[in-house]
């Protein structure tokens, strides 16, 4: 073989061995990357199950709640109607007197 063709070879060889290495990261990030232009509210009523607030059923409003406020949510009515449905909860009272 002549010395272009192995160096040919070599290249592709460097280059396929470093998209298999790296297969793993892009997929990782192929997966952020879907995340981002999904809406938050989506995901809320998967990570915070019904059967995990079932102890505590305050408790997982406020969490719903916190993961929805962070995710620019402007959720006035909801907040409302959860100041209403708590009157004695401090969190709730706060975020109402803060808008």
């Amino acid at each position: 073989m002549r010395r272009g063709t192995i160096i040919w070879i070599g290249i592709l060889a460097i280059c396929l061995g470093g998209t298999i290495y790296e297969m793993p990261n892009t997929v990782l990030n192929l997966r952020y990357h879907r995340d981002l232009f999904v809406d938050v509210e989506d995901h809320v009523e998967r990570v915070v199950a019904d059967r995990l607030i079932a102890g505590d059923p305050e408790a997982g409003e406020i969490l719903r709640y916190a993961i929805k406020r962070d995710a620019h949510y402007a959720g006035r009515r909801d907040l409302k109607a959860l100041t209403a449905k708590y009157p004695e909860n401090e969190f709730f009272l706060a975020e109402l007197a803060a808008r």
